[in-house]
């Protein structure tokens, strides 16, 4: 799949069923960081977390909340502290278009507050079920407007 000039999606052998596969790829990696940073994110992780899910809480939809939601992302992934997990969630992010929340504005910040609150009381567990949802959720929004693009 590629974004193309005036945010227009053109599918280059990419279904809604493979599209919904490669986020539930990228779901499973992001559930797994989420899990492993519940158990080691440090405070000012934590604190920049904080300061990242409130600018995603007033950022209107655009660029920058979508800067916003990427560092986000970045910032529990490295907080998993397992830098073999890092390329492997690079290369499952290759599978997905990264401006995709340009044309699919999906946002839903009580995920981000939900993951958020995992990550502050150590409930591993959870976090990685809030993380898999949310990435899943995407790649349905996602999967669902190209299946009203092909007709299908």
């Amino acid at each position: 799949m590629e974004i193309a000039p005036r945010s227009r999606v053109t599918v280059i052998g990419a279904t809604p069923e493979e599209t919904l596969d490669n986020f539930a790829i990228l779901a499973t990696l992001s559930g797994k960081a989420a899990e492993w940073a519940a158990k080691r994110i440090t405070p000012d992780a934590l604190k920049e977390l904080a300061d990242i899910a409130e600018a995603l809480s007033v950022t209107p939809p655009g660029p920058a909340l979508i800067d916003a939601n990427w560092r986000f992302h970045h910032v529990v992934n490295t907080s998993a502290g397992v830098p073999h997990l890092l390329p492997l969630l690079q290369q499952a992010l290759r599978l997905i278009p990264s401006n995709f929340l340009a044309v699919i504005p999906v946002h839903n910040q009580r995920e981000h507050d939900d993951m958020l609150d995992c990550l502050r009381e150590g409930d591993a567990a959870r976090a990685r079920t809030v993380a898999e949802q949310h990435v899943l959720a995407a790649g349905e929004a996602l999967s669902a407007w190209l299946r009203t693009r092909d007709g299908s």
